[in-house]
């Protein structure tokens, strides 16, 4: 995994995402209780991407939704 981001609560209602390794700071979340989402978002992607190309490897192309979906959600979180 390329990106490990945290989140912390900055006031009592705000939080900051950033870069684990370089400390960089990601994003502002506006409310709090997103704080924990948006640190999660690379490791998401990650298991998104990760649960596509297993089933796909493993011929379980029988979950037409669910695959479409995930494929929705990577493009989405990659700009796509």
């Amino acid at each position: 995994m390329s990106n490990k981001w945290y989140g912390r609560k900055t006031s009592a209602d705000q939080g900051l995402i950033s870069d684990e390794i370089t400390g960089r700071n990601i994003a502002v979340a506006y409310d709090c209780n997103d704080t924990a989402l948006l640190a999660a978002a690379p490791e998401l992607l990650e298991a998104l991407e990760a649960i596509v190309l297993l089933a796909e490897d493993q011929g379980r192309r029988n979950l037409p939704e669910c695959r479409s979906l995930a494929l929705q959600a990577i493009a989405k979180a990659k700009g796509e």
